[in-house]
């Protein structure tokens, strides 16, 4: 089923009235904004951390998962390695308390979900993975690997779509 269902994004989309009032955002690129946006609320309210930060922190673990994902070819991830990531995006951010805490937690997010496999996670829809990897290999963090991925990757149709729409919402002196 479409993740753009979900009563979250139903209840994000309701008040527009008109794709206009995205400013210029693609309806995929304001979805999960808002939804990364929302995650990072909950987070904040968990443990002592600014949403900005958490926002920024949760956006680098998510490219993160999905760079992993690519470059093994799967479309799940170890709940570890989720943990592992989970401390080394929140260091400095965090107390060892407070990561503890969050590494719990960190597989049931709303950008996760729990696959088949026991102490795997995966996005819950393709779209998510795609703008998160885009993203990735757009971030100037992640150089390396990036270069890796692409010597080997094919890229089907639709994350060719959304990178398209990741590209256009970068700042032009990018």
């Amino acid at each position: 089923g479409s993740y753009t269902l979900r009563p979250f994004f139903l209840s994000e989309l309701a008040p527009l009235k008109q794709w206009s009032a995205l400013d210029g955002r693609s309806p995929r690129e304001f979805l999960i904004s808002k939804f990364l946006d929302r995650e990072a609320a909950l987070v904040s309210r968990m443990v002592q951390v600014e949403t900005t930060a958490a926002r920024r922190a949760l956006g680098q673990l998510f490219q993160e998962v999905a760079l992993d994902m690519m470059d093994r070819e799967a479309d799940t991830v170890d709940l570890e390695y989720i943990k592992l990531l989970c401390q080394l995006v929140f260091e400095g951010v965090l107390s060892s308390e407070d990561i503890r805490l969050l590494q719990h937690k960190i597989g049931s997010t709303g950008l996760l979900e729990s696959d088949a496999i026991p102490n795997h996670c995966r996005f819950p829809h393709s779209e998510l993975q795609n703008h998160f990897l885009a993203h990735a290999l757009l971030s100037s963090d992640s150089k390396d690997p990036v270069r890796r991925i692409l010597r080997r990757a094919i890229f089907g149709a639709d994350f060719l779509q959304v990178f398209l729409e990741v590209c256009e919402e970068l700042p032009a002196n990018i």
